[in-house]
């Protein structure tokens, strides 16, 4: 099916003279987060992650994706259509050069038994072992709407416009775009009014203006204008919500802010009249009138990072200033009520996961034992969400039980994403989706990675917890413990105000597998927000990341390690950078134990011993009267069986 796809669109390339094309995994309104209809890049490869590119020519398709996808993308791609890279050496394609095969480079012994075979990598210095040469002279058609100037100037083909999208003109079975409807979000959950979120947001902008200017006096307020599209942002400074796509809740919209109006561009039958009464001084106005109010202003402040080509070139005559998106960091801070809301919903999501890994290690009452003797107890039987009839669990249904177990919370909304429930070799497939029909089921002895979250009405959390089924190996035990030793020492670190970055922080994390050449293939740390999109920026903990870590963020610490084709170790919690005397540290938010039978207490030291005491003292505190009796059993076993290891 995939074959005949790409050869649809490839039948295409006469027709519009080009070369080849190029697909994203984003929407048009540069969302990750993409409806239906929107999944271009999974329609035409099969791909199911949320970031990746692929560029489709004549005899090959190149394939893009970052770490966290690759393993699964070589799971879920026709190798025989697609060669996959990781995005990161995309940059290649920027020089006259070769795209090949560098296999030498990553001998099996030398990447952490991922078999060389399977690892493709974009090299500039070794031109052996062509894949594929010259690619400037290639034309590349491209969808204006999916693109920014900045991706399309990184790469060096002679790129084409197209009219519309050529996927979807073989997409006969296109999903159609829907939306959903807008809620208002109280400031009981936001902590600060719409009015003063876009006084604030007009202020930095005028500043902006008066800035380009040179003086206030030559400030001309009806022609200027800051065009707003991120659509989390203009959730957050407009206090709305809504629910364009699944997980997040998105109003997929548009937002033009000039000196004495706000225009939102979205359709009106979406607004009813509870909001048009609580925000009078909104002007809401259908999607296609963005363009005529764009054309109507002289100046233009707008984040290019995020303006697609087409509306770069909407206002190519105009006075185009290029900003950073001024709600991104007042978004990233939190204030004091959001911040509030972080600690009582996470509370309600460690009760909820503390319930689900009681009821689940009731499942397995022989885990210590034989694994040839393992059984299920009675109450996982039966024609339930833990199973079918005397199968066993699987991989799909235990992600079924955790969404439910989060349901009962007061104030849950959704998941903030599908959870991600790995057994044994699935766990080392950084972002996995269980499917129903090929879910491992969930017997003998092996690791069992668990990623999740939840939407709450005035949260969004996150949390991986790694566990083991029956006994663990020594290196699994050393491994896991590397990673909580690095996990502990983000966790700890105090820092000075105004000059911090996540890539200063990194380092932290990675350094106990570092010691031994070892790394993981994603970031450590991702900003996420109120009630919003679990990942948010623009505050990261990357090797990368050069954004100021300030007061109020929520960020995670994940570190991890993962063995393709065997198992993978992942543990997050999510904190919030508080001040301390004029410094910043983290405060964890995140509530549950950590698995005490993955542990070797010898590689710990006396700080890391202390640190996890004191972590289960606050668990203990913050949720053991709020949980049932077999929680409350489960969750002392597992602290006292950390204790005793201590003796």
């Amino acid at each position: 099916m995939i074959k005949e796809r790409v050869n649809l669109l490839r039948s295409l390339f006469t027709e519009y003279n080009i070369d080849g094309y190029i697909i994203p995994s984003n929407d048009k309104y540069m969302s990750v987060c993409v409806p239906d209809y929107a999944k271009r890049l999974e329609y035409i490869t099969g791909f199911t992650g949320s970031n990746g590119m692929v560029i489709i020519f004549k005899d090959v398709a190149l394939f893009f994706t970052d770490g966290r996808y690759l393993e699964q993308a070589n799971q879920e791609l026709d190798l025989e259509l697609f060669k996959i890279f990781d995005l990161k050496d995309i940059s290649i394609l920027n020089k006259d050069t070769k795209i090949q095969y560098n296999l030498e480079r990553f001998r099996q012994d030398e990447f952490k038994g991922v078999p060389a075979e399977r690892m493709l990598i974009c090299e500039s210095r070794d031109l052996k072992n062509l894949l594929i040469s010259s690619f400037l002279n290639y034309v590349v058609g491209y969808d204006s709407e999916l693109f920014t100037y900045p991706t399309i100037s990184n790469l060096k083909f002679n790129f084409q416009r197209i009219n519309g999208n050529l996927v979807d003109k073989i997409w006969y079975n296109q999903p159609l775009e829907q939306y959903s409807k807008v809620d208002l979000y109280d400031i009981e959950f936001a902590g600060i009014s719409h009015l003063e979120k876009i006084n604030q947001c007009r202020k930095t902008f005028l500043d902006s203006c008066f800035c380009v200017n040179d003086n206030k006096e030559g400030w001309n307020d009806t022609v200027s204008a800051l065009v707003i599209l991120d659509s989390s942002s203009i959730c957050w400074l407009l206090n709305l919500r809504a629910s364009d796509v699944a997980y997040t809740p998105l109003m997929f919209a548009k937002v033009i802010l000039t000196s004495t109006k706000l225009y939102l561009f979205i359709a009106p039958s979406r607004i009813d009249t509870e909001i048009i009464n609580a925000r009078p001084e909104i002007t809401i106005l259908p999607e296609k009138e963005f363009e005529n109010i764009l054309r109507d202003s002289e100046n233009i402040f707008i984040d290019a990072s995020i303006a697609s080509v087409y509306i770069m070139d909407l206002i190519t005559d105009k006075q185009v200033q290029k900003i950073t998106d001024p709600c991104l960091i007042p978004k990233a801070c939190k204030n004091e009520i959001e911040i509030k809301h972080a600690i009582d919903f996470h509370i309600k999501d460690a009760v909820a996961l503390c319930e689900f890994f009681a009821d689940f290690s009731q499942c397995y009452p022989c885990e210590n034992g034989d694994p040839e003797k393992y059984s299920m107890d009675s109450r996982c039987h039966g024609n339930n969400i833990w199973g079918n009839g005397n199968d066993a669990i699987t991989e799909y249904t235990l992600g079924l039980k955790l969404t439910e177990y989060r349901a009962k919370q007061e104030g849950y909304v959704s998941d903030s994403f599908p959870p991600i429930c790995g057994f044994q070799e699935n766990s080392a497939i950084i972002h996995y989706r269980a499917n129903p029909k090929t879910a491992k089921k969930i017997i003998e002895h092996g690791i069992l990675l668990i990623d999740s979250g939840g939407q709450y009405r005035g949260a969004t959390t996150d949390i991986t917890r790694t566990i083991v089924i029956g006994t663990p190996t020594d290196e699994q035990k050393k491994r896991y413990t590397q990673v909580l030793k690095g996990h502990i020492a983000l966790a700890r670190v105090k820092f000075p105000q105004n000059i911090v970055m996540g890539s200063n922080l990194d380092i932290l994390a990675r350094q106990y597998l570092w010691q031994e050449m070892l790394d993981y293939p994603h970031g450590t740390g991702h900003g996420v927000g109120s009630f919003l999109s679990v990942h948010e920026g623009p505050q990261s903990i990357t090797l990368c990341n050069k954004t100021v870590l300030k007061a109020g963020m929520i960020i995670s610490n994940e570190p991890g390690f993962y063995i393709p084709g065997k198992y993978g170790i992942r543990i997050e919690n999510l904190m919030y950078i508080k001040e301390n005397s004029g410094w910043l540290e983290f405060e964890t938010l995140s509530l549950v134990p950590y698995a005490s039978k993955l542990i070797d207490v010898k590689l710990l030291n006396i700080d890391e011993i202390s640190y996890i005491k004191e972590y289960y003292n606050k668990i203990r505190a913050k949720i053991y009267d709020l949980l049932s009796t077999q929680a409350r059993n489960w969750l002392n076993n597992e602290i006292n069986l950390f204790l005793e290891s201590l003796l």
